[in-house]
């Protein structure tokens, strides 16, 4: 047998634990409209001003519980979706990554010359390939296995959203409040005044200089190198990327096309911007959270951050994206055990719950991602430039936007 020919039989077996056909999606699970429909009626159902007393506040509670158990099977049609789309995506990765070697064995096995020197030169092209396809399977096999883990605890929290018992007895009623009235409010919340205190803060201190060496165009080594150009990026970042090797080159690519899929599907980018933003807020985030679950936090933390020294970077995307790096990170070190669909949610968590930060309305600076709509963040161009840099001149593309994470 030829060296290509045990080749092939080896990636004709590889190829063979991916199946046939085109997997399934999840959207035949995925309910989550109509749990929001329910909720959105039960919600006009509350009691509100026009019925008041005991009754109406045991019904309230009652309802609100029932409310809750609406967007919590919603929730989960949602995540059962994503695990559902995930593993039909693993699937059709395996198999495109299993196809471009295979492409590029052949292709230069055909550009040899033909005997026993032919095959000679062609060993060590056949050994890479053979190196890859084994990769391929088992970080196939082994996002699979955390799917299934997932999948398992979803069920079990379906489970206990079956078992919700409603009512429990009236709400208690606060010292020192009568029923019916309406507690105190200060003029001024001392938190928020700390919060808006901290965003002063950030866009400060959460900037970074150019990358002394400029930007480059860096290309993966590889087999599968061979099939695709170059990118855009800081020279500091290429020499990272060269020392991970054509393994960890592979897995970041697929964390930048996790991070880029996951914040369009659970904050779609308003009219396809998908900067300065809550968009770009989770991209970041779950970026960084990513890279450190499989590159540690300090390398993370240097790659992310010589991604902001590109020439003419906007200080208020600067600071946003550097900030919000540094939330996902925490994030991946707080929970070390979480799968990726867990950190995923976790991240949604911290931009819903505001502990990460957007581009403000007027474009010179931030504001908290629970204090603002998608629709009304800011274009981070009307901001200076970091370090006094020239600003990219008016009509031509904000290099911020058109440079890709990773």
């Amino acid at each position: 047998m030829s060296v290509l020919a045990a080749f092939l039989t080896t990636w004709s077996a590889a190829r063979a634990t991916f199946g046939e056909g085109t997997p399934r999606t999840g959207e035949r699970f995925d309910h989550s409209a109509l749990f929001h429909r329910l909720q959105a009626e039960a919600q006009t159902a509350a009691p509100g001003d026009v019925w008041t007393g005991t009754a109406a506040d045991a019904y309230g509670a009652v309802n609100s519980e029932m409310i809750g158990v609406l967007g919590g099977l919603a929730a989960l049609d949602v995540r059962l979706r994503a695990q559902v789309d995930s593993a039909a995506e693993v699937v059709s990765a395996g198999r495109r990554d299993l196809e471009s070697i295979r492409q590029a064995v052949t292709t230069a096995a055909a550009a040899l010359p033909t005997g026993t020197v032919g095959e000679r030169m062609l060993w060590p092209i056949v050994a890479q390939g053979l190196g890859e396809i084994t990769g391929i399977v088992r970080r196939s096999s082994g996002d699979l296995s955390q799917i299934g883990a997932e999948l398992t605890r979803i069920g079990e929290e379906y489970r206990q959203l079956s078992e919700q018992k409603f009512g429990g007895g009236l709400p208690e009623q606060p010292a020192g409040e009568a029923p019916g009235e309406e507690p105190e409010h200060e003029d001024e919340d001392p938190a928020e005044a700390e919060r808006d205190r901290r965003l002063e803060e950030i866009m400060r201190d959460y900037q970074v200089g150019e990358d002394p060496d400029g930007v480059i165009e860096w290309k993966s080594g590889g087999l599968v190198g061979m099939l695709t150009g170059s990118k855009e990026m800081t020279a500091t970042e290429g020499r990272m990327m060269d020392e991970l090797g054509l393994f960890g080159q592979r897995d970041m690519q697929q964390i930048v096309e996790q991070a880029r899929e996951e914040a369009n599907k659970r904050f779609p980018p308003p009219e396809g911007r998908e900067i300065d933003n809550h968009n770009d807020a989770f991209r970041h985030a779950y970026w960084n959270a990513l890279m450190t679950q499989r590159f540690g936090d300090e390398w993370a933390e240097k790659f992310a951050t010589a991604h902001e020294g590109i020439p003419r970077n906007y200080a208020a995307s600067e600071a946003m994206d550097l900030f919000n790096n540094e939330v996902g990170r925490n994030l991946a070190v707080a929970n070390p055990d979480a799968s990726k669909d867990e950190l995923a949610d976790l991240v949604e968590q911290a931009v819903r719950n505001g502990d990460t930060v957007v581009v403000r309305p007027d474009g010179q600076g931030l504001e908290w991602s629970d204090r603002i709509t998608p629709e009304s963040t800011g274009d981070s161009s009307r901001s200076a430039p970091v370090d006094g840099q020239i600003p990219t001149p008016a009509g031509q593309p904000n290099p911020h936007g058109g440079y890709e994470i990773g």
